[in-house]
């Protein structure tokens, strides 16, 4: 039907994004996945061990030196990727990147024990599916709408991850 004075055209329900700009945002939770698995280990090996890994009083901290050191480096990393989706122009970028953060906190308690490159690829799809899944969430245009979505997927997958 033909767009007239009395048929108002109809808003969509998401903004339109296109292959690219998401190619955008899977690429930089890729990033963010491999900043944060290479400052988690420059994290443990230079603060953590030097510092709490000496005394038998500072045990507990040594103990959870990586889950330390993940949380540590998904904080700084998170706030860094932040800006740069902003930069590029994605559609909320905070609550992209703080989506993809609440989901994958504590992450290093289930993949720590992997050797090295299981590791890096797990962080690095992850992050990247993540990125993925809350980028194209938060196209909707009502904001109270996108926020009860992403709310919701966060328990559902932070419920999926404590089976």
């Amino acid at each position: 039907m033909p767009e007239t004075a009395e048929t108002p055209a109809k808003t969509p329900l998401t903004i339109d994004t296109t292959a690219r700009e998401t190619l955008q945002a899977v690429i930089i939770g890729a990033a963010v996945g491999l900043f944060v698995g290479l400052l988690t280990f420059l994290i443990s090996r230079f603060l953590i061990v030097p510092l709490f890994c000496r005394s038998a009083d500072s045990f507990a901290v040594c103990a959870n030196g990586g889950s330390i050191a993940y949380n540590s480096a998904l904080i700084i990393v998170s706030m860094v990727a932040v800006a740069v989706l902003a930069k590029i122009g994605v559609y909320r970028p905070l609550l992209v990147s703080l989506g993809a953060a609440a989901v994958l906190w504590g992450l290093q308690s289930y993949i720590g024990p992997l050797g090295w490159f299981e590791y890096a690829a797990w962080v690095i799809g992850l992050f990247a599916l993540a990125y993925g899944v809350f980028f194209w969430i938060l196209r909707l245009r009502n904001f109270l709408a996108a926020v009860i979505v992403f709310v919701l997927v966060i328990v559902l997958l932070r419920v999926l991850l404590a089976l």
